[in-house]
């Protein structure tokens, strides 16, 4: 989508290269991800209605578990009782095999203690690569300006998609 308003220079990096104290990490697909209540049959959270209701970098899993059982794979924040925050833990320890949901913190006192949870989790783990956009400029001084934005975080408009959007209208407006 930015190439068609930039001469961006796109470099591929394959996953599992090191780069400094980081390796690209491998390409992850959700092809589907939901808890539901065994009980009532109605779905707790479900990755098709917002991408943060599953951590990135969640492993595969099914299984019925208990509300203790949840307990230990749920994510929520009592600071902002409506919002569903970011678990992003596992992006950067990918040994860590685990997986967890996320959700709003009154959505979560709304679980039934006596309930058991139906979750289903598959995810994909495959080689890929990291993109990573270049644009040069050159101003009017012989100064270097670096500026940076990513768009590795899904479904946050106010992270790095307003940065690059910024980004954008920066180099057309110069």
């Amino acid at each position: 989508y930015l190439k068609e308003y930039l001469d961006l220079r796109i470099i591929k990096v394959p996953s599992g290269t090191s780069c400094w104290n980081w390796i690209i990490p491998e390409k992850y697909t959700v092809k589907q991800a939901f808890v539901r209540d065994e009980d009532t049959g109605e779905i707790i959270v479900d990755v098709k209605n917002h991408p943060l209701h599953l951590a990135s970098y969640s492993c595969p899993f099914e299984g019925i578990l208990d509300y203790e059982g949840m307990g230990n794979h749920l994510h929520w924040s009592e600071k902002a009782p409506d919002g569903i925050p970011y678990y992003f833990k596992f992006m950067y320890r990918p040994w860590e095999k685990d997986w967890k949901f996320c959700l709003s913190y009154n959505h979560f006192q709304k679980l039934n203690k006596d309930h058991k949870y139906y979750v289903k989790i598959e995810t994909l783990f495959e080689k890929g690569e990291l993109k990573i956009a270049e644009y040069f400029k050159q101003g009017k001084s012989d100064e270097t300006v670096l500026v940076v934005s990513h768009l590795d975080h899904p479904g946050q408009v106010n992270d790095g998609l307003s940065g690059t959007v910024v980004e954008l209208a920066a180099m057309l407006e110069l």
